[in-house]
């Protein structure tokens, strides 16, 4: 539990040890930042991807490794390019 913490701990404030950590991290935060400049709700983004809405907090949060189709669903509904999503990697 105690790793657990620190690492949770790291990853806020962007002490990241592992570079898969950092792809799903910068991809959650770009996809948050996207979507709260388009004022969409996660769970409006959800309905829209056909997605759940937990699956978009996971991503968002760096918790979910997002698939390349999930990417894509979500950069349609944004209306972005994948690139926008990795952008920071």
């Amino acid at each position: 539990n105690l790793l657990k913490v620190v690492r949770a701990n790291g990853k806020k404030a962007g002490l990241i040890e592992n570079p898969l950590d950092k792809l799903d991290y910068c991809i959650g935060k770009n996809v948050k930042s996207i979507r709260m400049k388009k004022s969409l709700l996660v769970k409006d983004l959800a309905e829209r991807t056909g997605l759940s809405a937990s699956l978009i907090s996971q991503i968002e949060n760096g918790k979910n490794a997002a698939s390349m189709l999930t990417l894509y669903k979500i950069a349609r509904v944004l209306e972005v390019e994948l690139s926008d999503l990795t952008h920071g990697i």
